[in-house]
């Protein structure tokens, strides 16, 4: 059987021309700018089927707006639970600070997003 928590997202955060910015739970603490209208993503390792999943527990939904989640790197065949990664995506509408807080298992994860 694999383990309720499975493997930690190992990707570092990354800024880069080629795509939206890429945070992962490493980062949590960190701040961001982002600009107004683009994307950006967070990824989390997290249990399926456990009794509980990452959570985004605060946002300023004047200034951010969550998008469809994606999961992916669920490698578990033919067992109980197993992980996978879950990707919350999201994008700035408006200018100024915002603090994303998640919440999984009693973990808290939190960034701050500036929009500029």
């Amino acid at each position: 059987m694999t383990s309720c928590h499975g493997p930690k997202e190992t990707t570092t955060s990354k800024t880069n021309t080629n795509g939206p910015l890429a945070i992962t739970q490493q980062d949590s603490g960190k701040t961001y700018t982002v600009k107004v209208n683009e994307e950006f993503s967070i990824s989390f390792g997290e249990c399926i089927g456990c009794a509980e999943v990452w959570k985004l527990a605060d946002v300023d939904a004047q200034k951010i707006v969550k998008l469809t989640n994606t999961y992916s790197g669920n490698k578990c065949k033919d067992c109980v639970g197993g992980s996978q990664i879950n990707t919350f995506h999201f994008k700035v509408i408006a200018p100024g600070p915002s603090i994303l807080l998640f919440t999984y298992f009693g973990q808290r994860f939190l960034v701050t997003i500036v929009g500029n």
